[in-house]
């Protein structure tokens, strides 16, 4: 289930696993160039995640086993009645583990829960909550504050971005003015401060009986915008690095019986050297394939899970690896040319050495296919942006 980098991922390490597989998705995009494509059977696609219990009912397979890669294919999924269970399955954690751990200010309520280090969190459905929080004291400094969404896939898909960081308390009452009515749920965090260098990932998989049966660590080296992206570059580093982390999210997840594949994103705090945890994916993740890459492919210890079978588990990966979104560096990589922050050379040694997501020479055609793709709509914009009249309208 799903289109774009993490559900070619999937596709792939499931094809070159020799499983047979369908991409449910109506508007898959660049997956469908992939070798290991197949549509499902008589063309009956998936429309909308909201609709993946009469789909399912309807859909010409004896058995399956579902990967949902994105939070509201997820949830569809952890909603799904028990009769279709039986028929399609996933190795995914339960239903309110899983809602809280999307929502954020139910992950927020588990990591106090646990004592998990993690920024400070509000949550606030409209401006005047800011009053309250001035008269009663905000455990941090509001005009420092930044708004995170409770539904990040709702609120990237309407605004385009990932999170807000207002300029003063005037802006950032104006903007959860603006979110209140659209019906936009928020909390407020503290902002840590940092490169994003200082930014961690810990991925692997859990099976049924609890048992974290892989971890992949990474660093991000650059991000696609400049407060709050995504990671388009970023290098495998050694589990030791952030021992402290791992201990405090085996401890999390065994306390809340997790199952599944995971992607943890912590912050290193510059102030006292503390990984906070920021938030934690809970289906497979845009770098999927390069955890792959290095040993760590969880795609296939999912699909044995699901089937109740047993699962391998991995202890080891290649370190020091690095992997780009080209089209997102791009972007990033000019950005800090301009800043200084990167020389031309650096650029191009990190380029040359690195894997590229989405490019794989036993399944090639994906990747030209994102190229041209994402070249089409960079020729859009700068032909937007030179006639004002292809410009949107205001609001």
């Amino acid at each position: 289930m799903g289109s774009g980098i993490t559900a070619l991922g999937v596709v792939q390490s499931l094809g070159r696993a020799a499983l047979p597989l369908h991409v449910l998705t109506s508007e898959p995009g660049f997956v469908r160039s992939s070798r290991w494509y197949q549509a499902p059977p008589y063309s009956r696609y998936l429309r909308d995640p909201s609709d993946l219990t009469e789909y399912l009912r309807d859909l010409p397979i004896e058995r399956g086993v579902l990967f949902p890669t994105s939070d509201h294919e997820a949830a569809a999924v952890a909603a799904l009645p028990p009769e279709l269970t039986r028929r399609f399955m996933a190795s995914q954690t339960a239903e309110p583990v899983l809602t809280d751990l999307l929502d954020k200010e139910g992950l927020r309520r588990m990591l106090v829960a646990h004592d998990i280090p993690h920024p400070a969190t509000i949550s606030v459905e409209g401006p005047e909550d800011l009053d309250v929080l001035e008269q009663g004291g905000a455990p941090f400094d509001l005009s420092l504050a930044f708004i995170k969404p409770r539904d990040s896939q709702e609120f990237n898909r309407r605004l385009r971005v990932k999170a807000i960081r207002p300029e003063g308390k005037d802006e950032l009452r104006q903007w959860l003015s603006r979110l209140a009515s659209q019906n936009l749920s928020v909390v407020l965090q503290e902002y840590i401060p940092g490169p994003p260098t200082n930014h961690y990932f810990l991925d692997g998989f859990v099976d049924r009986t609890g048992e974290v049966r892989a971890r992949f660590a990474r660093r991000r080296l650059r991000m696609s915008s400049s407060d709050f992206g995504n990671s388009c570059a970023t290098i495998s580093v050694p589990l030791e690095e952030m021992a402290p982390a791992a201990a405090d999210l085996d401890r999390l997840l065994s306390a809340v019986r997790y199952r599944g594949p995971f992607d943890a994103e912590f912050k290193l705090d510059e102030r006292d050297g503390t990984f906070r945890l920021l938030e934690i994916n809970v289906r497979p993740w845009w770098q999927v394939e390069f955890a792959a890459v290095c040993g760590v492919d969880v795609v296939p210890m999912a699909y044995r899970d699901a089937l109740g079978l047993d699962v391998q588990g991995v202890d080891d990966y290649q370190v020091g690896v690095e992997w780009i979104l080209p089209y997102h560096d791009l972007a990033a990589c000019k950005h800090l040319l301009g800043t200084g922050e990167l020389t031309l050379t650096e650029w191009v040694r990190s380029w040359l050495s690195s894997r590229w997501g989405g490019f794989a020479l036993d399944d090639p055609l994906p990747g030209f296919a994102a190229g041209l793709e994402l070249w089409r709509r960079f020729r859009r914009r700068q032909k937007a942006a030179r006639d004002p009249g292809l410009q949107p309208a205001p609001g």
